[in-house]
């Protein structure tokens, strides 16, 4: 079992779990004595022989090419056996999909020519190699905006027929050789080739311009010819032979995809129509503007520019709610869309990525908000606050465990802003996460005495109650925490503050803490966006602060809360206890409610819940529903 920290076979460094592949389990992890991030994958068959896990690793360790990951080791540690790759920044194409990235022709064509490029380098390679999993999430675009096919964890080596498979993108040969296998028709078996991985490549492709997985398993798609997408006939062209159901309409060879695709003007009259089409536009359009038709296009522009400032203002309001996930959709909308980038400039650029990353970090996905933190940087000269962009973004990479690539934006804050408070914001930070207590705290109280500006002396006193509730020191952090309320209230410090709020009130059964920590979580429920937390906190607070209307106060907020969200096992728990304390008639058909929902919930949602909380529901749902839970 890996860990975060854990030192495996004196090289490697575990950083984080990052997910799952074909292999198995997934860590990011640090090579030590190359200074560089790789990636460990667990295998899922330890059973299977050493040797011959070994002898596929080193053909993989063999492999060279510009757009594959490097295979660096296969190592045995506590009974598990992983391989060591390369770890490829960027984003896979299931990003691009599921965000609704636009992506143009141009991209598309440069892509699947690069992938051509790879796969055939696999594909007559000795042994040859089959990826058989060519799939989004598998398809990585760098940072430099070329691609990177990873997870060869199932790739076909030689003769082997099949090691894994992903129902949707695989070719139909592949789903029949699995129904084989569970038939134990081992006679009738296919011999895959280099087709199999034209069709997902072609699958891949297809997802990416229509949105639509034609999964072969269901129904033959439409073709894209028969579609109305902004591709040109002759991509639409291949991309339909690619993906045809019987193989031997496919190309025979990625070469010859690879062909096809750089004659692709060769591939249909549309296009050179479509071409036409363009120039003769261009010189109607030069003819309207001289004629003085000029005045529709700039109405389309004023429409344009209304249609931005709408959508920007609706992404600054989300902004302020701390509705953090509409302001995350509302950046990418302004961000990714084409007709907007010429009415933003650099600072509005910047601004919207340094919001972005925000969102990103309050929601705990600090790899997302160190990305975006990075972008801002790049436009952070037309920034007038570029020190606060560098801070956030060392504070995210510190949170993400990227403790080298911190201490390096560290030295270029100082080295840009020498008397800025944000660096002693982030050796705060630093010192904290090494548990250096004592020196982050003297940091943090540095920064609060240097900050000029009220964000820098925010994020100082954010920095210090956070420093002080790991120590236990509630009263500190409780005092840090509205500091930095009364400097900037939103619903991260206000939810921070109600949290140690309700810890002192636990610890003394003060009424004042309740009240303070219930004008809080109230100020959050009124203004803001609450989480289901929120609201649990709230009626908790009803209920505690001595208000003799409390109860019942706590019911129709958790109601009304309830309408929105009807799948809240929570706040149907909270209802049956404030019902309870209520006298409430209902409390028996919320406490069935809540048994109703925690049967159908997952295991890491009934987890979230307390003992505390659970026994309190498993008692009352005795008293009022006369069962056991």
């Amino acid at each position: 079992m890996l860990y975060r920290d854990m030192i495996v076979d004196n090289t490697y460094q575990v950083c984080e779990e990052i997910g799952a592949g074909g292999m198995g389990v997934i860590f990011l992890a640090y090579h030590i004595r190359l200074g560089k991030y790789v990636v460990m994958k667990k295998i899922k068959n330890p059973t299977a022989q050493i040797s011959m896990l070994r002898n596929e690793v080193d053909i993989l360790k063999s492999l060279h090419h510009q757009y594959l990951p490097q295979v660096y080791d296969f190592i045995s540690f506590e009974g598990d056996l992983y391989t060591i790759i390369d770890y490829i920044e960027g984003y896979d194409l299931k990003y691009y999909i599921d965000n609704g990235i636009e992506v143009t022709e141009g991209q598309l064509i440069k892509w699947l020519r690069q992938l051509c490029e790879v796969l055939e380098y696999l594909h007559t390679h000795e042994p040859r190699i089959l990826h058989t999993d060519i799939k989004p999430a598998n398809i990585i675009v760098q940072p430099s905006g070329d691609i990177c096919l990873i997870d060869f964890g199932i790739s076909l080596l030689g003769d082997d027929q099949i090691k894994g498979l992903s129902y949707e993108y695989s070719s139909p040969e592949q789903n029949y050789n699995v129904t084989c296998l569970r038939e134990h028709n081992y006679d009738y078996l296919l011999d895959l080739d280099e087709r199999t991985d034209i069709y997902s490549l072609g699958v891949t492709f297809y997802q990416l311009i229509t949105l639509i997985t034609p999964s072969c398993l269901y129904e033959l798609p439409p073709t894209l010819e028969n579609m109305y997408y902004p591709v040109s006939e002759p991509l639409a062209k291949i991309i339909d032979k690619a993906i045809s159901f019987d193989r031997e309409a496919r190309y025979n060879s990625v070469a010859e995809m690879l062909k096809a695709i750089d004659n692709m003007y060769k591939l249909g009259t549309k296009y050179k129509y479509y071409i036409t089409v363009q120039i003769v536009s261009s010189v109607l359009a030069c003819l309207m503007i001289i004629s003085g038709v000029f005045i529709v296009i700039n109405q389309l522009n004023n429409n344009r520019l209304s249609a931005f400032e709408s959508d920007y203002n609706s992404y600054l309001s989300a902004l302020n709610r701390n509705d953090t996930q509409t302001a995350i959709n509302q950046a990418k909308l302004l961000l990714n869309s084409s007709q907007y980038k010429a009415l933003m400039d650099e600072k509005t650029i910047c601004e919207i990525y340094q919001g972005l990353g925000g969102c990103y970090f309050d929601s705990g996905d600090y790899r997302n908000a160190s990305a975006c933190y990075a972008k801002a940087t790049e436009y952070a000269a037309a920034s007038d606050s570029g020190d606060s962009i560098c801070r956030d973004h060392a504070l995210s990479l510190i949170e993400e465990g990227r403790i080298q690539e911190a201490d390096t934006v560290l030295q270029e804050l100082i080295a840009k802003y020498p008397d800025s408070a944000s660096g002693d914001i982030i050796i705060a930070q630093l010192k904290s996460k090494e548990g250096n207590y004592t020196e982050a705290k003297q940091y943090a109280h540095d920064a609060i005495s240097k900050a000029g500006d009220a964000d820098t002396r925010y994020t100082a006193y954010l920095i210090l109650g956070d420093i002080c509730s790991k120590t236990g020191d509630t009263v500190a952090a409780s005092d840090a925490y509205e500091s930095a309320k009364n400097l900037s209230e939103n619903a991260v410090i206000l939810r921070r503050y109600g949290a140690e709020q309700l810890q002192l009130a636990a610890g003394s059964n003060n009424v004042t803490y309740y009240m303070n920590a219930r004008k809080a979580y109230q100020r959050i429920y009124d203004d803001y966006a609450p989480t289901e937390n929120d609201v649990f906190n709230l009626a908790q607070c009803y209920l505690m602060s001595g208000d003799v209307n409390g109860a019942q106060n706590a019911i129709t907020m958790l109601e009304k809360y309830a309408a929105n969200h009807p799948d809240s096992c929570l706040t149907y728990i909270m209802l049956a206890i404030s019902a309870d304390a209520a006298n409430d008639a209902g409390t028996a058909d919320y406490c069935r409610k809540a048994h109703d929902l925690f049967v159908k919930s997952s295991n890491s949602d009934k987890s979230a819940i307390s003992s505390e909380v659970l026994d309190r529901i498993k008692a009352l749902y005795q008293t009022y529903v006369k069962e056991a839970w």
